[in-house]
This record gives structure tokens, C-alpha cells and sequence, in this order.
């Protein structure tokens, strides 16, 4: 489970650059990824805002894309 719950329940999924899910050691990259954009006054999610696939910093840096899937 590499998750958090709100991502099960939004049905929102987290794969790498070939659509598989992620490994935990690349769960755990970006997370930290994740926590060095928080503490730098979210500067990492402002990318967000000038990126062209509207990537986040920690998902560049962890090579993953955030997905939505459909309803069934």
C-alpha cells in the first residue's frame, strides 16, 4: 500500500514513466522529494504553475506522474 487513504477514496494513482505502479524505494524518494518541497516554502509545487506537463518538482525529481482513473 503506497497510498495514503484520500488517494484511494479520489481514486488517484501514482505510476512511473512506463505506467507501472511505483516501488517502494521510489515511494519513499519522493516523499522525501515531497517533504524538501514543503520546507522550502513550496517553491517544488509553484512548478507546478510554469510546467509544461504540469509536473510538480518531486514528481520530476522521482520520474513519476500522478494519474486520475476513470470511474467504473
Amino acid at each position: 500500500m503506497q497510498g495514503t487513504p484520500g488517494k484511494y477514496i479520489c481514486r488517484i494513482k501514482v505510476v512511473d514513466k512506463f505506467g507501472n505502479r511505483i516501488t517502494v524505494v521510489k515511494s519513499i524518494y519522493r516523499n522525501i522529494a515531497k517533504l524538501s518541497a514543503y520546507i522550502s516554502f513550496f517553491i517544488g509545487f509553484l512548478a507546478l504553475l510554469f510546467s509544461d506537463k504540469k509536473q510538480t518538482w518531486h514528481d520530476r525529481i522521482a520520474d513519476t506522474f500522478v494519474v486520475m482513473r476513470a470511474r467504473p
